[in-house]
């Protein structure tokens, strides 16, 4: 008789327990995060998907949207690159303080996001001009960043020398004589006429 009730008295002790967490959850209303990528120990924290090469993956706020009723990105990465945090608009940013999204990556590459939301993970097609480019675009993209610009001449002529090493072209950039503004300056100033105007 005597273990019967111990026994009765731990059955109902541990359903008070366990009625006693799922009403402190309900009234606290603790955030169930449902994703399709597995949960971390916590509960909050989740492991990313790498990006292959020529893929774009964002991490979409399944609860928070934007002006034009798309969702939300929290996170975002591309080309096999590490994931990171995504900008946003003021109106964003205002929101985001409902949600606090971190993103940490170790050294072997693997990411993790740590965010008490919803979220999905969603893959963007890469046009096929941006992810297998033209010689010749990259050339352009390649003065547009390392230069002041260049016309279709020499584009084609980068082409046509370097075949696509633009290693190559940055050294022999580097091996040629500056332009020096002084040197410019002076080529195209009378010094004399200048001395003149400025004597008492």
């Amino acid at each position: 008789m005597v273990k019967k009730l111990v026994v009765i008295a731990v059955a109902t002790t541990v359903v008070v327990v366990v009625a006693a967490a799922v009403l402190l959850g309900l009234f606290f209303g603790l955030p169930k995060p449902t994703t399709s990528v597995p949960p971390g120990a916590d509960g909050f924290r989740f492991a990313l998907p790498a990006s292959a090469a020529n893929e774009i993956l964002v991490a979409e706020n399944l609860h928070l949207a934007n002006a034009d009723g798309s969702l939300r990105v929290i996170a975002r990465s591309y080309g096999g690159n590490p994931w990171e945090t995504a900008p946003g608009t003021v109106q964003q940013q205002q929101q985001q303080t409902l949600l606090t999204v971190n993103v940490s990556c170790l050294s072997n590459g693997t990411c993790a996001i740590t965010t008490p939301g919803s979220y999905r993970i969603r893959s963007i097609a890469v046009p096929e001009q941006l992810s297998n480019p033209s010689n010749l675009a990259l050339a352009a993209r390649l003065h547009l960043q390392a230069t002041f610009g260049a016309d279709i001449d020499e584009l084609k002529r980068v082409v046509d020398v370097y075949q696509g090493d633009f290693g190559r072209w940055i050294k022999d950039q580097m091996n040629l004589q500056p332009t020096l503004t002084r040197a410019y300056y002076r080529s195209r100033v009378n010094s004399r006429r200048l001395q003149v105007a400025t004597d008492p």
